[in-house]
């Protein structure tokens, strides 16, 4: 009776540490996936982040080029014009339109530099609160693999003292 008891407790124990080993392998598992695909989508979006400053930044070139080139096209066929009839006139609006193109292009130049400062400042704001989000989860799943271990290993003492408690009691019933 008691060889029989031992050998129930002992499959019991084994059991419930079989179910413990399963159920701490499947969180670690989960926890592993969520990270990983946490960390995909960070790569995702930094890397859309770039493409997207890439797109901003070249397009406003183009625009910049674009606009140049046509304002100087404007200014050669306004100084062929000009140069026909008077000389001392087209000498004052050359320097008038060379004043007027420094700080039309010092505008843009601005403008470039602003934008792309409020590109990378959003880009910094994603990417910190991306890893603030991705801290945060897993700080929550650790709580959470931590809780249900404790849960477990509680269960599993308590189970072990009930086993123990039956076996004292068989133990002295036959004993008696």
């Amino acid at each position: 009776m008691i060889a029989s008891l031992q050998h129930y407790l002992s499959h019991m124990i084994a059991s419930l540490q079989h179910y413990l080993s399963h159920m701490i392998a499947s969180l670690q598992h989960y926890l592993s996936h969520m990270i990983a695909s946490l960390q995909h989508y960070l790569s995702h979006m930094i890397a859309s982040l770039q493409h997207y400053l890439s797109h901003m930044i070249a397009s406003l070139q183009h625009c910049l080029q674009h606009y140049l080139s046509h304002m100087i096209a404007s200014l050669q066929h306004y100084l062929s014009h000009m140069i026909a009839s008077l000389q001392h006139y087209l000498s004052h609006m050359i320097a008038s339109l060379q004043h007027y193109l420094s700080h039309m292009i010092a505008s843009l130049q601005h403008y470039l530099s602003h934008t792309i400062a409020s590109l990378q400042h959003y880009l910094s704001h994603m990417i910190a609160s991306l890893q603030h989000y991705l801290s945060h989860t897993i700080a929550s799943l650790q709580h959470y693999l931590s809780h249900m271990i404790a849960s477990l290993q509680h269960y599993l003492s308590h189970m072990i003292a009930s086993l123990q408690l039956l076996a004292h009691q068989l133990l002295v019933t036959c004993l008696v």
